[in-house]
């Protein structure tokens, strides 16, 4: 099938979709080429935008690695600091793995609040 039974069969789809009412185009030859630059131009943008986006996961994944260790150094100092008082002593130990979750992620919304114009 060529250029020109392609073009004629896509616009008689659209008009049975109801589309807005189409004509068959008189110049083939320049409506596969300004046909094509679109296309090629839509290419190149969706390239760029997929670029964009795994810089920025990139960017995401870093931060998250940094508030993992943040995550962990937070409960280990908390564990040091809750496992030798009396009252706590092992459950001390216990108690710092939630306190590091809520500590990590207070410290995770402040820099996102903080960067959150960087990262988007």
């Amino acid at each position: 099938m060529d250029d020109k039974q392609r073009i004629d069969d896509a616009l008689i789809a659209f008009d049975e979709m109801g589309f807005e009412p189409t004509t068959l185009l008189p110049d083939y030859e320049r409506a596969r080429k300004a046909w094509k630059a679109n296309l090629v131009a839509a290419i190149k943008e969706m390239e760029t935008e997929t670029e964009a986006l795994k810089l920025t996961i990139k960017k995401l994944q870093a931060a998250n690695v940094d508030l993992k260790r943040t995550n962990e150094a937070i409960q280990k100092q908390t564990a040091k600091i809750l496992s030798p008082i009396p009252i706590f002593g092992v459950t001390g130990i216990w108690a710092a793995i939630p306190i590091g979750w809520f500590l990590a992620d207070l410290f995770g919304i402040a820099h996102y609040i903080r960067h959150k114009a960087k990262a988007l």
